[in-house]
């Protein structure tokens, strides 16, 4: 009788790990497992950052700093963005860093920014949508007031989309 070899998460299919922990909540239980082990490292990161939902202001800021001084790799990992602001002032320093992220992410094809009513009577934000975004984007929902001629960046059918 054959001696079975002792199964471990790793020793399964890339795939099969990548599917199991996307049931962990998205971010507390993913991001301990940055930590954890080299070899979940790479399977971690690539979940956490693929799909970044609403976070509380103060972790929103810190994560969009740490993009903003992130590798490329990192960057291109990013594919769905949603960041509200509504219940907080927005300082010319956020949006400048809002700005500066959106140039970094080359795979974003999902974006929702919110602000407060207060920011959107009194001051024009959409010059933090980039002219020259590296992205194409399948859904965009802002409530920023918008030109959307000034807005350049692409729209894209789902099927034209990677």
């Amino acid at each position: 009788m054959a001696l079975l070899k002792r199964a471990t998460l790793m020793t399964l299919p890339l795939e099969l790990i990548d599917h199991i922990l996307t049931f962990l909540s998205w971010p507390n239980n993913l991001h301990p497992l940055l930590l954890v082990s080299n070899s979940l490292n790479p399977i971690a990161e690539r979940i956490l950052y693929r799909n970044i939902g609403e976070l509380p202001a103060p972790r929103a800021v810190r994560l969009l700093l740490s993009l903003v001084n992130a590798s490329a790799e990192r960057c291109k990992l990013v594919k769905s963005l949603s960041l509200n602001f509504s219940d907080n002032r927005v300082l010319f320093a956020l949006e400048l860093l809002i700005y500066k992220v959106l140039r970094l992410l080359p795979r974003l094809r999902t974006l929702n920014v919110e602000v407060s009513i207060h920011e959107n009577r009194h001051r024009a934000l959409a010059w933090i949508f980039p002219r020259d975004a590296p992205f194409r984007l399948r859904s965009f929902a802002t409530s920023i007031r918008c030109v959307f001629s000034h807005i350049s960046f692409s729209l894209v059918q789902s099927e034209d989309a990677e």
